[in-house]
């Protein structure tokens, strides 16, 4: 297939991995950076931009996928997470080719963080497909006009996600009893406040923790921001006890990590959900908590019995080998889905 992939492209990030992922299936796939459309260090145009899906930058980044269009003629248009693309631009394409125009949401356009949704609620009626990784929110795009709305959940990238043999030095920097890597939210804090007031032995990285609330007892269990690449990797391997919050705010009961985490071999310790629960079995290849008492009771149980943690870590690692759950695997799910519809039309 010919496909115009537009998204978040800088080298760390999930998008990234998903375009050249497209690219190694031996597609031919046409980057459309919007970072280098929408967010150029100008101070005003960029929060505009983003946050109101207005400016400048907007109007550029749909003319340059009609440009890009025109010139190869793409089977599809392919929109990672939030789209940009303005509905005078799809309507363009329309009128012009057969491109198919589908639309991939890791992130929830109905949560709470609903700045920056404005194109993609206007324009919902203009894609063929959109694939969404929450069931409630099938009924929210479709009440917006949306054609095929489609599950679709998070993978992993097999080149960036696999277990490491720590040397002494990195067991140093990167080893931890028990971990946690995320963003600051106030559900997350909570639990591991609580945790740590137990003398439970926890190790934090992630961003934006500094000065929210329970960063007093946070703070000398903080190992850093965000980790990516082979740090990220050391951090996981390093790791006896993976903890795996989910964000309340996104409404998540599945995201990237839910497969990052086994895949790098490190034993994942996840809130319970039906989605992870569907993955994984539970103690045989994740373990699962329901509860503060529960997270605290397997915690100290798993410490105690590294035997049993390392069996199921390898079970784990050895469920994310099927492939199904990696990059891979999630994109043949989404060209499966547009290629039949397209035979049946």
């Amino acid at each position: 297939m010919n496909i115009i992939y537009v998204g978040h492209l800088q080298e760390k990030s999930n998008s990234f991995a998903r375009f050249k992922t497209l690219g190694m299936m031996g597609h031919s796939v046409f980057p459309v950076d919007i970072d280098s459309w929408l967010f150029t260090g100008h101070p005003v145009w960029d929060r505009t931009h983003h946050f109101l899906n207005f400016g400048p930058g907007i109007y550029r980044l749909g003319k340059e996928v009609l440009r890009l269009n025109r010139q190869v003629q793409a089977d599809l248009i392919w929109m990672d997470n939030k789209p940009f693309i303005p509905a005078g631009c799809m309507r363009r394409i329309r009128q012009e080719s057969n491109t198919r125009l589908i639309a991939v949401i890791t992130d929830d356009a109905f949560g709470k963080a609903k700045d920056g949704w404005q194109i993609l609620k206007k324009t919902m009626p203009l894609y063929d497909f959109h694939f969404v990784q929450r069931t409630v929110n099938i009924a929210e795009y479709q009440a917006l006009g949306a054609r095929q709305v489609l599950e679709c959940d998070r993978s992993f990238d097999p080149t960036r996600h696999f277990p490491v043999v720590l040397s002494d030095g990195d067991q140093n920097k990167y080893g931890s009893e028990v971990g946690f890597i995320g963003t600051y939210a106030p559900h997350r804090a909570r639990v591991l406040a609580g945790l740590i007031r137990k003398g439970i032995p926890v190790s934090v990285w992630g961003n934006d923790w500094s000065g929210k609330p329970e960063w007093q007892i946070i703070e000398p269990a903080y190992r850093g921001a965000a980790v990516y690449g082979e740090a990220y990797r050391k951090v996981l391997s390093g790791m006896k006890i993976a903890l795996h919050f989910l964000r309340k705010e996104n409404r998540d009961d599945q995201d990237s990590r839910t497969f990052e985490i086994p895949a790098c071999g490190a034993f994942m310790l996840a809130e319970r959900t039906p989605k992870h629960q569907r993955y994984f079995a539970e103690r045989k290849e994740a373990e699962f908590f329901g509860s503060e008492e529960e997270l605290e009771q397997k915690i100290r149980y798993y410490l105690d019995h590294p035997e049993k943690r390392q069996e199921i870590a390898a079970a784990g690692r050895k469920r994310m080998e099927a492939g199904d759950c990696s990059h891979e695997g999630r994109l043949n799910q989404i060209l499966s889905v547009v290629t039949l519809f397209e035979k049946t039309r």
